[in-house]
C-alpha cells in the first residue's frame, strides 16, 4: 500500500537494487557488485574488484608477522567496505574447514571482515555457489 503514496521515479529505483557477490579470503577477497531487476529476478553485471593483500613478513623479520596481518585485515575491511557503498544486500560464502593453522588464522580474519558488513548478509554455501554458477557441486574454484 505504501509503494503507492510513492513517485514513479521511485518506484523504477525500487524495480532494480545493487547487490554483492562476496567470496572472502585473507589473501584474494573477491567482490562482485550485480543490479538485481526485481521483477524478473535477472542480473546485470556492474563491476568485480579481488582486492589482493601480499605478505610482507617473512623470514628477515622486517615487518612483524602480526603487524602485517592487521594491515591485511585493514585493506580488506576498507576495500570491502569501499565496494558496498550502494549496496543494498550482499550474499556471502562463509570461510570453513580449514587443515592448518595458518588457513586457519586466514579464515577468522575473512569471517571478521564479514562480520563488520553493516547489510543484510545473505549466507550461501561453496555448494550453492558451485551449483549456481555452473551447475556442478564438484567444480574447482
Amino acid at each position: 500500500m505504501w509503494l503507492l503514496r510513492l513517485s514513479s521515479h521511485t518506484r523504477e529505483q525500487m524495480e532494480r537494487i545493487l547487490v554483492a557477490g562476496l567470496d572472502p579470503a585473507f589473501a584474494a577477497f573477491g567482490i562482485a557488485r550485480l543490479w538485481l531487476d526485481l521483477k524478473t529476478l535477472e542480473f546485470e553485471f556492474d563491476r568485480f574488484r579481488t582486492i589482493w593483500t601480499d605478505k610482507r613478513a617473512g623470514k628477515g623479520k622486517v615487518v612483524r608477522q602480526n603487524s602485517d596481518d592487521l594491515r591485511r585485515a585493514t585493506e580488506l575491511h576498507e576495500g570491502l567496505h569501499e565496494e558496498l557503498k550502494g549496496c543494498t544486500v550482499a550474499f556471502g560464502e562463509i570461510p570453513s574447514g580449514s587443515q592448518h593453522s595458518r588457513s586457519a588464522y586466514g579464515f577468522g580474519v575473512a569471517v571478521g571482515v564479514l562480520a563488520s558488513v553493516k547489510l543484510p548478509l545473505i549466507q550461501v554455501m561453496p555448494l550453492e555457489t558451485k551449483l549456481a554458477s555452473v551447475g556442478s557441486k564438484t567444480a574447482e574454484k
